[in-house]
């Protein structure tokens, strides 16, 4: 009997993953500390690492973090989760809970397809 792959997390599963930072990333905040750019180093498969290499492809790539964004960066430590982050950004900006959820989420999978976060699940209680 073929093995079933697990399907999307539920809604509950969301919000208590753990965002954690890329430690490959660099931070270079703005004049001001307002906001920043982060850039993360590209890796290439084994194949490509030959050809990469041939044509000086670039090894890094940067990307810049506007001010809200580069405070929610920041607040990435490993130890808070999603719903954690929603209900700070739902207390500074007077947004319901749903409302800081999606902003999060969205903003978390954008930084999750740029390489500078991952979600983990959370350690089952011991």
């Amino acid at each position: 009997m073929p093995r079933r792959t697990p399907g999307p997390a539920s809604l509950a599963e969301q919000i208590a993953a753990i965002p954690v930072r890329n430690h490959a990333v660099r931070v270079a905040e703005d004049a001001g500390g307002a906001s920043a750019v982060v850039t993360v180093p590209l890796v290439y498969g084994s194949v490509l690492r030959p050809v990469a290499a041939a044509l000086k492809l670039r090894r890094e790539k940067s990307f810049r973090l506007d001010a809200l964004g580069y405070r929610l960066f920041q607040r990435v430590d490993g130890a808070t989760t999603v719903a954690g982050l929603a209900d700070w950004l739902k207390d500074g900006h007077q947004l319901s809970f749903h409302e800081a959820r999606v902003l999060v989420m969205r903003y978390l999978q954008m930084l999750m397809l740029r390489g500078l976060v991952v979600l983990a699940k959370p350690l089952p209680p011991v």
